[in-house]
């Protein structure tokens, strides 16, 4: 059982009550000498006289310290629970990454700020209670590291409290991820974002007839949340059907579509990909008309120069991405060219591929021989404890990447709980999956982005230290590591 305390700093705090804190009989949760689940949960807005967090409101508000709380740590749940979880096809229940570890939770985020004061507060606590193995702070921020939060980090590590961090997203302020990346202390794990296995990336590239124009060739797809993930192929034919206007894909009469709008003709799709015009009705009804007529595959092309995250809930079992304005437009334009004829290609990724809100280096001066970020994790369409009236929901961001460093950190602490911090670092590192694609799809991550890698967890507690003599002691993978 990782009855290890895992715990973590929470961006708004204090966990909803949710069965994923309760505690679980099967992990030991407050039986015997056993502790509970939640080992303590507080508001760290004031402290008491010794310095420990005892503000009067720790609830959490707003559900972003849930889901990374939840993320991980939170219990292994069935359909069973209550409120039972949307399970994904093809699974039987759904759990952080250390299910059985015991929380601290530190609200330290009142409401859409986290000041200092209340930082300082929480990191304080972590030292007062001990007994802290992996501190998970999803909040953004530290570029400085001797002067800003991460200072503070430096003395958690001291205690051996392993520290992971979220490596910030992009924003209204900060559009260009290039050089922007947080949690410079060299103390600090510091975690970029990318996708799952479940979240499949993807590129479309027209193919035929002729030689198809470079605007359209490797446009990047982004799939729909209820999805399935497609599958990489060559030459299928691409069909857009003409005369429905604005209101593609839409149903006549319904969601303020005009009431003379043509269906798609039966059989329009036959084994093609749909190529539809976002607007007007939502995407699930646009991706059940182009499946009721025959898609095999269906791309939604976005309406204004935005990113688009494409909600498909109650969507048929198609794969269903999306391309934005400027792309769509180049490849609408060459099917509309070809419109018997046109092919494509889709090269489909399966996980690994950068978040393009993922901040990222170089680091730049005075650290600039400093790697950040050091490692990533999922961050993409992400599914814990939230708000949401089901009280599931899906976040994506840095702030849900972190987590799930924290939670593989706390599993292998718990395996080898003689490992220092750097050690277990080392180990997540040195056996992280190197192979990965940028937010574009088209060409490879790099250490700028991705530092180390992708986190295995197949493979890091199987890490072994290997002595180099008076260089003194690394804990390698023999498979993955070099000697320098």
């Amino acid at each position: 059982h990782f009855d290890l305390y895992g715990r973590t700093l929470r961006f708004s705090g204090a966990v909803l009550p949710h069965p994923s804190f309760n505690n679980d009989a099967s992990c030991g949760h407050g039986a015997g000498a056993n502790p509970n689940k939640v080992l303590s949960s507080l508001d760290c807005s004031a402290t008491d006289v010794n310095g420990l967090c005892n503000g009067a409101s720790p609830l959490d508000t707003n559900g972003h310290g849930s889901h990374t709380a939840s993320t991980s740590g939170g219990n292994t749940l069935t359909s069973s629970a209550v409120p039972a979880p949307p399970i994904p096809a093809g699974f039987t229940s759904i759990s952080g990454v250390a299910p059985c570890a015991n929380l601290r939770i530190y609200k330290v985020c009142p409401g859409q700020s986290c000041p200092g004061a209340d930082i300082q507060a929480g990191l304080n606590s972590v030292l007062l209670h001990g007994g802290v193995n992996v501190v998970n702070f999803s909040i953004s921020g530290g570029q400085t590291p001797w002067s800003d939060n991460d200072r503070r980090k430096l003395d958690l590590v001291n205690a051996n409290v392993l520290v992971a961090a979220s490596a910030g997203n992009t924003s209204t302020t900060v559009p260009n991820p290039v050089g922007q990346v947080n949690h410079r202390g060299p103390w600090v794990m510091s975690v970029a974002a990318s996708t799952h296995d479940a979240q499949a990336s993807g590129l479309v590239s027209a193919s035929g007839p002729g030689t198809p124009p470079a605007n359209a060739l490797n446009l990047a797809m982004s799939k729909g949340s209820n999805s399935p993930n497609g599958s990489s192929q060559n030459n299928i034919p691409i069909r857009h059907f003409l005369g429905q206007g604005t209101a593609e894909g839409c149903t006549a009469g319904e969601d303020n579509a005009p009431a003379n709008l043509p269906a798609f003709p039966a059989g329009f799709f036959n084994g093609a990909v749909a190529l539809i015009h976002r607007g007007t009705c939502p995407f699930t009804k646009k991706i059940t008309n182009a499946f009721n007529a025959g898609a095999a595959f269906v791309i939604i092309r976005n309406n204004q120069a935005t990113a688009i995250s494409m909600n498909t809930a109650g969507q048929p079992a198609v794969p269903a991405y999306s391309i934005e304005q400027t792309q769509g437009d180049s490849l609408v334009a060459f099917v509309d060219a070809n419109p018997t004829t046109a092919t494509v290609n889709l090269d489909i990724v399966a996980g690994n591929v950068l978040a393009n809100f993922s901040l990222r280096g170089p680091t730049p001066a005075p650290l600039a021989d400093l790697q950040k970020p050091n490692i990533t994790g999922p961050g993409v369409s992400i599914l814990a404890v939230t708000t949401d009236p089901s009280g599931y929901g899906v976040l994506s961001g840095t702030s849900m990447s972190s987590p799930h460093l924290a939670g593989a950190a706390t599993l292998v602490r718990k395996i080898h709980p003689t490992w220092s911090v750097p050690e277990v670092i080392s180990a997540l590192q040195t056996t992280a999956v190197r192979v990965g694609r940028k937010d574009s799809v088209v060409t490879a991550w790099d250490w700028d982005d991705v530092g180390s890698g992708g986190v295995d967890l197949t493979k890091a507690a199987r890490a072994k230290p290997v002595n180099f003599g008076s260089y003194g002691t690394a804990c390698l993978d023999t498979s993955k590591c070099e000697v320098l």
